[in-house]
């Protein structure tokens, strides 16, 4: 698409109501942003944090 000629048929397009994904796969495309690391952490620190997660259930 590089002339304004060429882009002219998408003007006008418009959506469909619904679209079938039945033959799609879930997560083609994901790449996860998280890195893998590891911590040391004193076993105070640990401790907190368990207590915090268990207590936000």
């Amino acid at each position: 698409m590089t002339s304004v000629e060429d882009r002219v048929k998408y003007d006008d397009f418009e959506m469909q109501d619904e679209y079938d994904f039945s033959d799609g796969i879930r997560g083609r495309f994901y790449k996860p942003k998280k890195v893998p690391t590891s911590m040391r952490l004193d076993n105070d620190i640990l401790v907190f944090l368990k207590k915090e997660a268990i207590e936000k259930k």
